[in-house]
C-alpha cells in the first residue's frame, strides 16, 4: 500500500510540474506594453500653457461638449472625482473665474478662448475614451498626434493576444494529456471546453485591433 501511495506521490509531483512549467509560459501584461493596467492615468507634469492640469482640462471639455450648453445641474460622472481625483466644483469655479465658463440661464457655455483651448487639446477625450488600455494623459498626449499612438497600443495588444493563445493552446495540450489532473471526466471536459472558448475571444480581440488599426491608419 504504502509502494502504492509514493507511487501516486510521484506521479501528482509530476502533473504538477508540468502544470506549473505551463503556467510559467503565461505572457506578462505589464512586461507586454512596458505598464500595468493600473498605471497613473495622469501625473500633472504637463504644462498645459493654462492654469490648469491636462486632467482638469479634460473637465472643461466634458462642459463643453454639449452644443446647446450642458446644465448647470448636469451629473458629474464619476470617473472625474475616481479616476481623475478631480474636486469637481472647486475646478469648474476656476473655470467660472477666469471667464472660460460662461452661465447662460441654467446652461453653462465655454467662452471663445475656452474654446480655442480644448480645441487644441480634444485629444485628451480621446485619450480618456480608450480604456482599454494603460494610457497616461501627460506621458502620452504629446505624442498622440490625433490618435496614431493608438496603433502601438493596438499592435502591442496584437502581440500580446497572440501569445495569449500559444500559451492557451499549451494548457489545452496539458489538460488533453493529463487526465490524472482533474477529478473526473467532466471537469476535464469543462477546462478544455473553456480553454477553447478562450482561444475564440483572444482571435476575436485580434480580429477586432487590425479593423481598428485599419481605420486609424
Amino acid at each position: 500500500m504504502q509502494q502504492l501511495g509514493k507511487k501516486y506521490e510521484d506521479e501528482q509531483s509530476k502533473v504538477w510540474t508540468k502544470y506549473r512549467k505551463v503556467q510559467e509560459s503565461q505572457p506578462d501584461y505589464d512586461k507586454q506594453f512596458g505598464r500595468s493596467f493600473d498605471y497613473p492615468k495622469y501625473t500633472d507634469k504637463y504644462d498645459t500653457n493654462t492654469d490648469f492640469s491636462l486632467r482638469e482640462l479634460l473637465l472643461l471639455i466634458w462642459w463643453g461638449k454639449i452644443k446647446k450648453g450642458r446644465l448647470t445641474t448636469a451629473k458629474i460622472p464619476k470617473y472625474f472625482i475616481f479616476t481623475y481625483n478631480l474636486n469637481v466644483p472647486k475646478v469648474t469655479q476656476k473655470f467660472i473665474d477666469k471667464g472660460w465658463l460662461v452661465q447662460e440661464d441654467d446652461r453653462y457655455f465655454l467662452s471663445k478662448e475656452a474654446n480655442q483651448v480644448t480645441d487644441f487639446y480634444s485629444d485628451l477625450w480621446e485619450m480618456h475614451q480608450a480604456d482599454s488600455f494603460p494610457i497616461c494623459l501627460d506621458e502620452d498626449f504629446p505624442n498622440w498626434n490625433h490618435g496614431k499612438l493608438l496603433i502601438t497600443f493596438y499592435k502591442n495588444d496584437i502581440d500580446f493576444q497572440n501569445k495569449l493563445i500559444d500559451y492557451y493552446h499549451k494548457l489545452e495540450s496539458f489538460y488533453k494529456n493529463n487526465p490524472k489532473f482533474f477529478s473526473d471526466k467532466q471537469m476535464q471536459n469543462n477546462h478544455i471546453q473553456e480553454i477553447e472558448q478562450s482561444v475564440i475571444e483572444a482571435q476575436n480581440v485580434i480580429d477586432k485591433n487590425k479593423k481598428i488599426i485599419k481605420a486609424i491608419e
